[in-house]
């Protein structure tokens, strides 16, 4: 694959923000089918991080992701594989 082509290096520059939309997709569909409001974490994450991770304003370090899994009652992985799924 040759780096150099000009659609190869927009899918690169485009890449990171992709993927914070779909694992911000994949929260928020994890924490509704759940029945959890963003105001119900507790630990770690306050319910306006939470909202501008979920609206792809801010990342989340996988170390937050692991925090956030864990109170929706999924494993950090699983949000990562529906995240990926949605590509």
């Amino acid at each position: 694959m040759e780096l150099s082509k000009p659609g190869i290096q927009s899918y690169f520059r485009e890449w990171p923000q992709m993927l914070r939309q779909s694992i911000a997709a994949a929260l928020r569909h994890v924490r509704q089918q759940h029945k959890v409001l963003l105001t119900d974490l507790e630990e770690g994450v306050t319910a306006s991080h939470l909202s501008r991770i979920e609206r792809s304003e801010r990342g989340v370090t996988v170390e937050k992701l692991d925090q956030i899994a864990r109170q929706l009652g999924v494993h950090p992985l699983s949000i990562l594989a529906l995240a990926y799924g949605a590509e």
